[in-house]
């Protein structure tokens, strides 16, 4: 290929020699020639000249890619940004600092709470009107409706004392929890052996989508997993806003009223903090037990297939201590 592409170049040079003295113009075909064959040889054997070799350097740089895929696809660090998402506290090192969010939160509860109050003696004149239309108006359910009709309004006024101290609860918890978490949970793997034996067993490109493919596994493992926590919190967000309004109603149903219903909701939100954590730790532990059973490709595909698990779980987790609280 090299003499042929110099000869192409040749047919072109040559003809226009013609003009130059005969000397001057053989001196120059051979110093052409001889340019040219070192050039083809440095291709061929560039270690004879003290050259790189361009090929094995970039397959070097494919394969070191790939093992730097696959470290990045082990370990346990993400637990802390799940951490710093998780914790409401917005202090120390391993928390995020939430006082943007709460401040917005707390201006929504002010703007609320006038409907709060409004819809509270909606709901309690509807309740009088339907009981009296009924016939079922006595001094017993009188006293019990103003009983209700107080607690009502003193939890609407007193809110802010109620949720800190839901909130306080449900940290404590979650405190507690993540304390436990001591070390790697998870198995060091050995990635430049496993990426040469993908290598061995195919290409070098081979290895580095089989590495990518893994990579790609576990970014979206986590980015579910962080999902999860972020959803969690804009979640108890909404609820500690509307609460004005959602506690509204506690004039029908006793102790299934919708007032009750929204107050266990938002305590189930506020707890499912510990829960998601301890989900991500039982995953995190999974992959770790995984990559010692299995120390190679198929080994990596099987741990990030139960990150993929905890990441569901997670997702799901908040509804499911609702149906536990209900």
């Amino acid at each position: 290929m090299n003499w042929l592409f110099f000869l192409h170049l040749s047919g072109i040079a040559l003809p226009h020699l013609s003009i130059l003295p005969p000397d001057l113009a053989t001196s120059l075909v051979c110093d052409f020639m001889q340019v040219f064959f070192h050039i083809g040889a440095s291709f061929q054997t560039p270690e004879l000249f003290g050259l790189p070799h361009p090929i094995k350097d970039m397959e070097n740089s494919i394969k070191n890619a790939a093992v730097g895929l696959i470290d990045n696809s082990i370990g346990d660090k993400q637990m802390d940004s799940f951490r710093k998402v998780l914790s409401l506290s917005g202090s120390g090192d391993n928390a995020m600092s939430w006082n943007t969010f709460w401040t917005v939160v707390n201006k929504v509860v002010q703007i609320v709470k006038p409907f709060g109050f409004a819809l509270v003696t909606t709901y309690f004149l509807v309740y009088m009107f339907d009981a009296a239309s009924k016939e079922q108006l006595t001094f017993e359910s009188i006293v019990k409706v103003l009983i209700q009709l107080v607690i009502v309004i003193g939890v609407i006024a007193n809110m802010e004392k109620i949720v800190n101290a839901i909130l306080s609860f449900s940290e404590s918890i979650f405190v507690k929890v993540s304390a436990n978490k001591s070390g790697d949970m998870t198995t060091s793997v050995d990635a430049k052996s496993i990426v040469d034996d993908m290598v061995a067993g195919g290409s070098v490109f081979s290895a580095w989508s089989s590495a990518l493919f893994v990579w790609i596994i576990h970014q979206l493992a986590v980015i579910a997993l962080d999902f999860a926590a972020i959803v969690r919190m804009i979640e108890l967000g909404w609820r500690i806003a509307l609460m004005p309004v959602g506690v509204a109603n506690c004039f029908e149903g006793g102790v299934s009223s919708p007032a009750i219903k929204y107050v266990k909701s938002l305590f189930a939100v506020a707890l499912s903090g510990a829960v998601l954590y301890i989900i991500g730790l039982t995953g995190f532990s999974i992959v770790g037990s995984f990559l010692s059973e299995a120390n190679d490709f198929f080994g990596l595909l099987l741990a990030q297939s139960a990150l993929l698990g905890t990441a569901g779980a997670a997702i799901m987790a908040s509804n499911k201590v609702k149906d536990i609280t209900a």
